[in-house]
This record gives C-alpha cells, sequence and structure tokens, in this order.
C-alpha cells in the first residue's frame, strides 16, 4: 500500500444498467402456501404479503393464498400466529407443525412431572 501513487488517467464513462428491485425478483417465492388467520392477526398478513393474497369470510376470517421463499422461515413465521392460524397446504408444513406440538407437549409433561416430584 505504500508504493501507492495517483496517476492522471482517465476513463470512458460507460453506462451501467439499473437492477429490478422489484419484490419477485428480490424474495422469489417458492412455496405454495394457503392457511386461514383469524381476524385478530389479518394486520400482520396484510402488512407482509399485502391485501391480494387474502379473501375474507363472514365471520372475518382471511384465507391466504400465496407463496412463501423458503423452508427454514416458512416454520417460524407460522408458528410466530400461535393458535390463529390453520394450515391448510403444504402437507410438509402441517407435519412440521405436529412434530412440532408433540415435542412440546412431551418436554412439559416432563418438567410438570418433575415439579410434582419437588413439590
Amino acid at each position: 500500500m505504500a508504493e501507492i501513487k495517483q496517476e492522471r488517467k482517465s476513463f470512458e464513462e460507460r453506462p451501467v444498467p439499473v437492477p429490478e428491485f422489484s419484490i419477485e425478483k428480490m424474495f422469489p417465492g417458492s412455496i405454495p402456501v394457503e392457511a386461514v388467520f383469524e381476524p385478530e392477526v389479518k394486520f400482520r398478513v396484510v402488512e407482509e404479503f399485502g391485501p391480494q393474497c387474502l379473501t375474507e369470510d363472514d365471520q372475518g376470517n382471511v384465507f391466504f393464498k400465496g407463496e412463501y421463499t423458503d423452508c427454514e422461515g416458512l416454520l417460524p413465521w407460522i408458528l410466530s400466529f400461535g393458535d390463529h392460524v390453520t394450515v391448510i397446504k403444504p402437507e410438509e408444513l402441517k407435519l412440521e407443525l405436529l412434530k412440532n406440538a408433540g415435542n412440546l407437549v412431551k418436554k412439559y409433561e416432563r418438567k410438570e412431572k418433575i415439579h410434582e416430584k419437588m413439590v
């Protein structure tokens, strides 16, 4: 770096293409998702995906049909709605939710038994 020197060389300007920053390009959907959300969490789905992905029934439940970008993010996103969402598709996600629920039940049953022994 000590041997760097400034030269009087100039360069021709050349055009640089503007990248496409559309949502579809930045976050390509690859996992089709269908779910029903209860009215109290509608605002979150609208904020994250926009109203174009939703239809509402007479009770205010929101049917979502859209795409999610990755498997690793889909499960935590659905879980963040607690029991205010019912997944319709994909089937793999429903199985993963069941597995998670079963693991939680086992974990808390064990802790409850340990707690009962201590009391």
